[in-house]
């Protein structure tokens, strides 16, 4: 056997690209994945830190806007403090919500508009003295996992 056979071949199967999909990552592995992912999208100039945790700006020909990434390692449940919510929405470019799975696939991207507009079912909770809206998969009867498999699956579209 020779260093030939370890060579990567232009005609590799896709089970490596899979491999790679199919890749569970913590938190904060899975964010800084999401911001290269974000860096794909023609129409994204640039990515930086945002000024809050789990926040990153997208700089795009029309603007910035504020991604708020939420993190679920099993994909079904995600929150945000309502505070927070509104301090981003105030700061005047655009907010966008990520909620984000463990494997590089799993996403949703959500204008804030569309994701307070009353079409998602988000109960609001106390948490330790604060609140907390809580958007879950199955909420409303599986309704809210059909809103975003049906129109938030695109990564690039809340940017265009």
């Amino acid at each position: 056997m020779g260093l030939d056979d370890f060579s990567k071949d232009d005609d590799e199967p896709a089970s490596v690209t899979e491999t790679q999909q199919n890749r569970v990552m913590g938190q904060h592995k899975r964010r800084e994945e999401f911001k290269k992912q974000l860096r794909e999208c023609n129409d994204i100039n640039t990515v930086t830190d945002g000024q809050k945790r789990n926040v990153c700006t997208a700089r795009t020909e029309s603007g910035d806007a504020l991604v708020w990434m939420h993190y679920s390692k099993a994909f079904n449940f995600w929150g945000g403090s309502v505070r927070k919510n509104d301090e981003l929405r105030i700061r005047g470019p655009a907010l966008v919500h990520a909620f984000l799975g463990a494997k590089a696939q799993e996403y949703y991207v959500v204008p804030d508009k569309e994701l307070h507009s009353g079409d998602f079912y988000m109960p609001v909770q106390d948490k330790n003295g604060s609140e907390h809206w809580r958007l879950a998969g199955k909420g409303d009867g599986g309704r809210n996992r059909e809103l975003l498999d049906a129109n938030y699956s695109s990564l690039c579209a809340p940017f265009r």
